[in-house]
């Protein structure tokens, strides 16, 4: 899971809990603002601390993004887009066979009150939504990181861990052009 831009170390905390409860371990923090080490965070971590503790820290999405293989970007935004956004369930099952192919993932979420910027979406390879009830809404980051946690968990069966095999990063295609 990357966040770009978090403002809010809580739901920094909140992330690293929603991610725990779906067997996932990777956090990304890219030019994220709040402190994943805050007394909030921990809180709100809830015995997840070791998530935080584990998080990468970089200056910009490229940075975070150099040894992933495919990146997804969570968006509620409907124009504008290089890219029409593909629901989350036929994305999770995208997701999960990349993931059974080896390949490192990334889900790429925003900011908290702006999302992502067009510049940062169009580094991810595929634009996804979390549909809800009500046009114009979106829900908090960690819920977000929530349901995208459990989509992937039942795409791959119920089991999250990859099968390895050996795919060139993002880092490693740009070196080739």
């Amino acid at each position: 899971m990357v966040l770009v831009g978090t403002t809010h170390a809580g739901n920094i905390g909140g992330c690293a809990r929603a991610m725990a409860t779906m067997g996932l371990e990777s956090m990304v923090l890219a030019g994220v603002v709040a402190d994943p080490h805050s007394d909030e965070a921990i809180a709100r971590a809830s015995g997840c601390e070791d998530i935080l503790v584990k998080a990468s820290r970089h200056r910009n999405l490229d940075c975070a993004l150099a040894e992933c293989n495919r990146a997804y970007a969570f968006t509620g935004r409907r124009r504008g887009l290089s890219l029409p956004p593909t629901d989350l369930r036929s994305a999770a099952a995208q997701m999960a066979e990349d993931r059974a192919g080896g390949a490192r993932i990334a889900l790429v979420f925003g900011p908290e009150k702006t999302g992502l910027n067009n510049k940062d979406l169009d580094r991810c390879d595929c634009l996804v939504s979390i549909p809800v009830a009500r046009p114009g809404k979106s829900l908090n980051l960690a819920a977000a990181v929530q349901v995208a946690g459990y989509e992937l968990f039942l795409a791959g069966g119920g089991a999250l861990a990859p099968k390895r095999r050996s795919r060139p990063t993002k880092a490693q295609i740009a070196d080739l052009i």
